[in-house]
């Protein structure tokens, strides 16, 4: 259960057992240009008493690529830093789907 904090662009995410117990706020950046929006934006407030929901999902591509990324993205090479880390997402994505549960 999340809500929009009421100043700023933190989501705060409750405990969906005890919903007045407030476990992290998340503080999510704003656009530079354009809209100037943030993912905050597109969540009731607290004041208005609703109570939204937010999906997270985690992904990872090991110590390796994380570390080429790492250097990639702080020598400004965006263009390889993005390609690098969207192929290690979409093998990772395509084991996933392979994958039984």
């Amino acid at each position: 259960m999340v809500s929009r904090a009421e100043r700023g662009n933190e989501v705060i995410v409750y405990n969906p057992e005890r919903q007045s117990e407030e476990l992290l706020r998340i503080d999510f950046p704003r656009q530079r240009e354009g809209r100037l929006l943030s993912i905050a934006d597109f969540f009731s407030p607290k004041s208005s008493g609703r109570m939204d929901v937010i999906g997270f999902s985690v992904v990872t591509i090991g110590s390796r690529a994380s570390e080429a990324t790492q250097r990639l993205f702080e020598s400004g090479d965006f263009t390889k830093y993005l390609y690098l880390h969207g192929y290690r997402w979409r093998r990772r994505r395509r084991w996933q789907s392979t994958c039984t549960l």
